[in-house]
């Protein structure tokens, strides 16, 4: 992949972040104290899954800023886990120059 196609990824990957942390915005203007139970979990499972979707746009685009020369090196790629209410789920962040 050469520079202008990881712009072009980071650029996608900025307007999916930008698009998450708008919807995370409205979701905690929402009063849940106004909703019924079974809304106030829909919430709450919303913005779980918006709360691991944005922290994996973090780490590629941390990957992506390596790469291009914006960012230093991390000491530890390992494994981490992403839990909402229910699940426990493992996302191996992406290595820079890995692919």
């Amino acid at each position: 992949m050469d520079d202008i196609e990881r712009i072009d990824q980071m650029m996608a990957l900025l307007r999916a972040m930008k698009s998450n942390k708008k919807k995370m915005a409205k979701l905690s203007d929402i009063d849940c104290t106004t909703l019924t139970p079974k809304a106030a979990n829909k919430r709450s499972a919303d913005a779980d899954w918006l709360g691991m979707d944005i922290i994996r746009q973090q780490h590629q685009l941390h990957a992506l800023a390596v790469e291009l020369g914006f960012a230093d090196r991390r000491d530890s790629y390992d494994q981490i886990e992403l839990r909402d209410g229910w699940h426990r789920y493992h996302f191996q962040p992406p290595e820079p120059f890995s692919s």
